[in-house]
């Protein structure tokens, strides 16, 4: 899947403003994460959730088809397209100055799927909620110059 995203080969391609995003228990992300991310889920303090309403036959967290899972407490039916997780706050002093820190941990699409935009979107309502002095991650150059990390 990764290759073929590589390659422009996706079979959806989803804009993020027409997603809502949600903070997801670890219930909901963890399948996602384990069926669509190379490395699966990881332990996380915080997850969020990019859902799109699912007027057709969704795919589910094990790459089959079904017909969506339904927002808890709302009646629309919905299906989750990308997951981001972030870990629990960390007190990081540099230059005398204490920082609150968090550590961007996974983020992933759909497979066969790609939202753009999705990212900022997950982040942006990450940072609203929480809002940390600084968001770090690890990025796998091996994938990439890392070229949209930029603070």
């Amino acid at each position: 899947a990764r290759l073929l995203a590589r390659c422009g080969r996706v079979r959806s391609r989803i804009v993020a403003r027409k997603t809502t995003v949600r903070r997801i228990p670890v219930s909901e992300y963890a399948p996602f994460l384990d069926a669509h991310h190379l490395w699966g889920a990881t332990k996380a303090k915080y997850g969020y959730g990019l859902f799109l309403a699912a007027p057709s036959p969704s795919i589910s967290v094990d790459g089959s088809s079904s017909s969506g899972g339904s927002i808890p407490g709302g009646d629309v039916s919905c299906q989750l397209v990308a997951v981001a997780t972030f870990s629990a706050r960390r007190r990081v002093t540099r230059a005398g100055i204490v920082h609150s820190s968090h550590e961007l941990l996974r983020v992933c699409c759909a497979r066969d799927g790609a939202v753009v935009g999705g990212i900022s979107k997950l982040v942006r309502a990450f940072v609203r909620a929480h809002a940390p002095d600084d968001l770090v991650t690890v990025v796998d150059r091996d994938w990439g110059d890392a070229d949209g990390w930029h603070g």
